[in-house]
């Protein structure tokens, strides 16, 4: 069970949080694209004409905070909005980061995903990192280190979905006896299975089933003699 403590810090960090008052939008921005998990809107300092930041709706402070689900659509969805830069602002590259912890460079309490359109000799380089040179066998000790977390998550991951298979197993052999279904009709287990669905059955069975959702195309940006005004973007995703 949480820390009461920390749950009233983060209710409290929340209540303060500009980017989570932009996500309801109770502050003024000038948005791109939402949905009911994220929030993108330009940046009013960018680093390039058509930087974009993309945020959770719900407040998480760190990466690691986030749940697995949320992650994954954050994501799919920057991968949409840099599709938007490379086919409507004619970039040729983009670049994706976010400043995870203060030591990252992370000023405020709210994960954010910084998109940046790119174009050749632009003028932004690369970001200033330090190339430092290591030895071998403090590489090696890092490699078996981190080898070693990330087999022991796994192995962890197919232990529970091992007990979830076994479960799933002995749940179905407990309700089927030997796969035999004999049925009051027919009296023999192989009538059941030969037996004809009636129309009402299939009609109620087909309304049942989950319908799949129509997968639209992303739509191609409104091209005005080649470039794409910055406040036209947001109808890229209408």
């Amino acid at each position: 069970m949480a820390d009461p403590e920390i749950e009233n810090l983060r209710e409290q960090q929340k209540k303060n949080c500009l980017f989570c008052h932009i996500g309801k939008g109770e502050t003024p921005s000038k948005k791109i694209f939402e949905d009911d998990k994220t929030f993108a809107f330009l940046d009013i300092n960018p680093a390039s004409p058509g930087h974009i930041l993309l945020i959770p709706k719900d407040h998480y402070a760190l990466l690691q905070e986030m749940p697995e689900d949320v992650v994954k659509h954050l994501f799919q969805v920057a991968k949409q909005l840099t599709q938007t830069m490379l086919k409507g602002l004619k970039s040729t590259g983009t670049n994706i980061f976010v400043a995870n912890g203060m030591a990252a460079g992370q000023k405020a309490p709210h994960v954010i995903v910084h998109l940046i359109p790119r174009k050749d000799n632009d003028g932004l380089g690369l970001f200033p990192l330090q190339k430092r040179r290591m030895p071998d066998s403090e590489m090696k000790k890092l490699q078996e280190q981190m080898a070693r977390i990330l087999k022991e998550k796994k192995i962890v991951k197919e232990e529970q979905q091992s007990h979830g298979n076994n479960h799933d197993t002995k749940k179905s052999h407990g309700n089927d006896t030997h796969g035999v279904h004999p049925t009051p009709e027919h009296g023999h287990p192989e009538a059941h299975a030969s037996a004809p669905e009636k129309k009402s059955d299939q009609k109620h069975h087909a309304e049942l089933a989950p319908k799949k959702e129509e997968q639209k195309p992303f739509p191609e940006p409104n091209n005005k003699g080649g470039e794409v005004d910055l406040d036209d973007i947001s109808s890229l995703f209408s």
